[in-house]
């Protein structure tokens, strides 16, 4: 069974004078997980950056349609229409340093090579080996040819959902397992019915070189949030300790000469009306720097609550100790906000038409 991550886009090769699959290595074999297509189910903005090693044989031509295809799996996509506008750049970043904001990859030469209707065909049930088939893709041409003369590629799609539904679509799509780990430190201190339960958090596969650590906390609404990030203390100090105002049982977990940055956050309640409003959610991002001197790093974090002095538990994180190697990155989003969440381990397999 594959996982399906929310994320993706678009289109299918039918009528071309050339081909070229990336990865080339699925061309005619499945991958691994799935992605939604932007505007499938969803108003979505979804960059795509293709690092070089894979858009070799397309150097000095003109790329003239981008193609997905549907995912291996025993049930039909159901068709329908979305809009979308397909911009590319040669990208002034490569996959490893690809930069949450949308502009900022974009470089200063964007060029758009497609806006508007875009049709899903119905798809039957694929249960084996992927094919390319017009039932099996979906195609998008591009009205303005792209000329690709080298270095990485930025394929920056915005799908609007169609008003009517726009069907059912999954692409196929390509990861490798690279992860970090995490420990949890000491205990929190929260005004929850378990004050001492966890109230910090990190996703271990965050913690790659390039990656972007997502920092959650779980506070009262509205609070203000202190991110610490450090060296871990080696033993809980009281807060007290420290000229705090903090109950005995609110520790320190980062120790205080080791400190190495602070981020502010508010812990803002859910939209989910099966979550109390006075329950608060924080996040902090940070990205790591692509580089080898970061493997194996350890890096701990704790929440401080404002006004109450309320503290969460420590988090010990350790980046992986190898980097990415897909040499493609995607960054996902909203249309309406300047960045998205950036992913260095899952990219959809695409397929150009160029000539």
């Amino acid at each position: 069974m594959k996982r399906t991550i929310v994320g993706l886009l678009l289109s299918a090769s039918l009528s071309a004078q050339m081909q070229w699959t990336i990865p080339a290595t699925h061309s005619g074999q499945d991958a691994d997980v799935a992605l939604c297509l932007a505007g499938v189910g969803g108003t979505l903005r979804q960059q795509i950056v293709i690092g070089q090693s894979h858009l070799l044989p397309l150097a000095g031509h003109s790329l003239t349609a981008l193609v997905f295809r549907r995912e291996v799996a025993d049930e039909p996509f159901l068709p329908g229409t979305c809009d979308i506008a397909v911009t590319l750049a040669q990208g002034t970043v490569t996959p490893q340093n690809t930069q949450q904001t949308y502009a900022a990859n974009l470089g200063t030469a964007p060029v758009t090579v497609h806006t508007g209707p875009v049709t899903f065909p119905a798809s039957p049930a694929r249960q084996t080996t992927p094919a390319w088939t017009a039932t099996d893709t979906v195609r998008i041409p591009f009205s303005t040819p792209f000329a690709y003369t080298g270095g990485s590629l930025i394929v920056d799609l915005i799908g609007i959902e169609s008003p009517q539904g726009s069907g059912w679509w999954l692409v196929d799509a390509t990861s490798e397992d690279i992860t970090g780990a995490t420990q949890s430190l000491g205990s929190a201190c929260s005004e929850f019915s378990d004050p001492h339960a966890d109230t910090a958090f990190v996703n271990p596969r965050d913690l790659v070189p390039g990656g972007t650590i997502s920092y959650l906390g779980q506070g009262r609404a509205f609070n203000l949030g202190i991110l610490v990030l450090g060296a871990p203390a080696g033993a809980p100090i009281p807060l007290s300790v420290l000229g705090l105002p903090a109950t005995p049982d609110c520790t320190c977990q980062i120790h205080p000469s080791g400190v190495l940055a602070t981020m502010i956050s508010m812990f803002l309640p859910s939209p989910s009306p099966l979550i109390p409003q006075s329950f608060g959610i924080a996040q902090a991002d940070l990205q790591l720097p692509a580089q080898s001197w970061m493997l194996s790093m350890n890096l701990a974090s704790q929440w401080i609550e404002l006004p109450t002095f309320k503290a969460s538990n420590g988090v010990l994180g350790t980046v992986a100790n190898q980097l990415p190697q897909l040499d493609m990155a995607i960054v996902v989003g909203s249309p309406n906000e300047p960045k998205g969440r950036l992913n260095l381990q899952v990219a959809p397999v695409v397929r150009f038409e160029y000539q």
